[in-house]
């Protein structure tokens, strides 16, 4: 009785349930091969999970912050991870090994340096076949020059390519969204 009693009340406090939870995304994750890592859940986040939902390519979004479940459910991403990006553990349950690359994309540039450098770290100690590709953003050219050094593959600016575009549409209105035309229209 004493074993009910400790069973119903772990039931209770739903840390079964939890478990049962981390568990199943786990083997989901475990099954993906050639998919993208994508760390800290932010406006760009969203953004780039629809155009990879859209182009078939599976992810796993991974985020330290407890609110990655609900915003799981309302940005309807099929595998997630509440852990921190840059813990080996971390890579370890995304299944780094068989992925093809992995995004960061946060505010902070110290989350981005840590996480470029663990990766790279990861794929050395490892010694995997083929490097990954990793894609980050930053505000400042200082910092896309850093992050370059550091193994960043792609750095991206949205200042800069904020700029560009506002500048594109400034030279030329009638021209406005011929890029989106092209890249996004589901016909082409």
């Amino acid at each position: 009785s004493l074993a009910v009693g400790i069973l119903i009340n772990e039931i209770n406090k739903g840390y079964i349930l939890d478990v049962y939870k981390e568990r199943s995304m786990l083997y989901q994750v475990a099954r993906l091969k050639q998919h993208y890592i994508v760390c800290y859940h932010n406006d760009y986040t969203i953004e780039v999970t629809k155009q990879l939902k859209a182009n078939h390519i599976p992810f796993v979004v991974i985020d330290p912050r407890p609110e990655i479940h609900e915003w799981a459910k309302e940005h309807k991403y099929s595998t997630y991870l509440q852990a921190e990006p840059h813990a080996e553990l971390s890579m370890l349950k995304a299944h780094l090994a068989s992925a093809k690359g992995l995004i960061t994309l946060s505010d902070s540039m110290s989350d981005n340096i840590a996480l470029i450098a663990s990766v790279r770290l990861f794929e050395k100690e490892h010694f995997l076949p083929r490097p990954y590709y990793i894609i980050s953003s930053a505000h400042t050219a200082s910092d896309i020059e850093k992050l370059k050094k550091l193994g960043a593959d792609t750095v991206v600016s949205p200042t800069k390519i904020t700029a560009q575009r506002i500048s594109a549409m400034a030279a030329r209105p009638d021209m406005d969204n011929l890029i989106e035309e092209f890249l996004y229209k589901n016909d082409n």
